[in-house]
């Protein structure tokens, strides 16, 4: 086998045509193709002396410190620019724009202004990502929070195709129950996300992988050890 190595990696995403999207936790997100027993990297968004405007090439854009990528369906290229504090879109052509998130460092120390809210207003400093197969964008983020002043937690917002959001999971201030809703649950560090074929989200709080169906309802808890964190 070959090995190809990253500075900093956060997160890889493998295509059906054997191609890997890498995030790297400077300015990049690299392509890794693999064709013919040839291995080809290239740069599909950020640049070091970047610009922070929508609607440019993406090898043009700024990003800060990237996290979780994800590709749809119809191949565009999902990134959670962390340090940017939006959620960038990267179509086939090349062009990115913001999804999600207001891009202001000084924002972000506002309060989640709740549910219904258009995904671009929403301050937040975002980790992973997930799209279903009817545009849904999920959306792992830090944000501070009403219930408590100025502290931090963790949400899963999910965004609709109209860039409506809803708080999918988190927000609460409770330890995770089969039978609970995931809005009851505390999350107070950054979670991978997954959704399966039938609508179940699965993520992270300490060492426990949180299941939560279609109907916002927790359906099971799974214990994954100690947890370091």
């Amino acid at each position: 086998g070959r090995s190809i190595w990253y500075h900093h990696a956060t997160d890889f995403y493998r295509d059906i045509k054997y191609s890997f999207q890498a995030a790297t936790s400077g300015t990049y997100t690299l392509q890794v193709t693999e064709e013919d027993n040839r291995t080809t990297i290239t740069t599909v968004a950020g640049s070091p002396n970047g610009l922070t405007r929508d609607n440019i090439p993406a090898i043009r854009a700024s990003l800060q410190a990237p996290q979780g990528v994800f590709i749809d369906n119809q191949n565009n290229l999902y990134i959670a620019d962390q340090n940017d504090y939006k959620v960038r879109k990267v179509t086939p052509s090349g062009t990115i724009t913001t999804t999600a998130g207001t891009g202001s460092p000084s924002a972000f120390a506002n309060p989640y202004p709740g549910d219904n809210t258009q995904a671009t207003q929403i301050p937040m400093r975002p980790y992973d990502i997930f799209v279903d197969d009817q545009d849904n964008l999920y959306i792992s983020v830090q944000m501070h929070d009403g219930i408590s002043g100025t502290s931090e937690h963790i949400r899963i917002l999910k965004v609709d195709s109209s860039g409506n959001t809803t708080t999918y999971a988190g927000g609460g201030s409770n330890s995770p129950q089969v039978g609970g809703t995931g809005t009851d649950v505390r999350l107070t560090a950054s979670t991978p996300l997954y959704l399966d074929q039938q609508g179940n989200l699965y993520f992270r709080r300490s060492s426990t992988i949180i299941q939560v169906g279609p109907s916002g309802i927790i359906t099971q808890l799974i214990s994954i050890g100690t947890s370091n964190t």
